[in-house]
C-alpha cells in the first residue's frame, strides 16, 4: 500500500519526488495525530527530503521526476518555517536552506570543523 497521486503510484514518481510526497505525508499524519489527540511521539526526524535535487542546468540522463525545482526547495523551508506546528519537525539535510529563514528557525549547521558553526552531531 502506498500514496496516489493524481490517479499515479508514488513509485511511478522520480526519487525526489517521492521523498517530498513522504515528507508531506509523514508531517500531516503527525499533526493529524497531535490535533485529534491521537498517540503520537511529537516530533519528526526528517533525513535528506531535498537531497535528490540538483540544479536542472547540470541535469544529465536522469528522468526529469528526480529533480525538485529550486523553488520548491524553498518553499519546503519556508512553509516549515511559517507554520505552527504542534511537535517538532527535525530536518537533517546537507543544502542549507534560504539565509532569510535561519532567523525564524533552529538552524544548526554541522560543519566539520572548529571556525564556524558546529563540529559534530555528538
Amino acid at each position: 500500500m502506498d500514496l496516489k497521486i493524481n490517479h499515479r503510484e508514488r513509485i511511478s514518481y522520480g526519487k525526489g519526488k517521492r521523498a517530498i510526497y513522504l515528507t508531506a505525508y509523514a508531517i500531516a499524519i503527525m499533526q493529524y495525530a497531535l490535533n485529534q489527540n491521537y498517540p503520537h511521539l511529537g516530533f519528526l526526524i526528517i533525513d535528506s527530503p531535498l537531497v535528490t535535487h540538483k540544479d536542472p542546468k547540470n541535469k544529465k540522463d536522469e528522468s526529469e521526476d528526480a529533480y525538485i525545482q529550486q523553488s520548491v526547495a524553498d518553499k519546503f523551508y519556508i512553509w516549515l518555517s511559517k507554520n505552527q506546528h504542534k511537535g517538532q519537525i527535525i530536518v537533517i539535510e546537507n543544502d542549507i536552506p534560504p539565509k532569510d529563514i535561519h532567523n525564524k528557525i533552529n538552524y544548526i549547521e554541522f560543519s566539520g570543523t572548529t571556525d564556524y558553526g558546529r563540529y559534530g552531531f555528538y
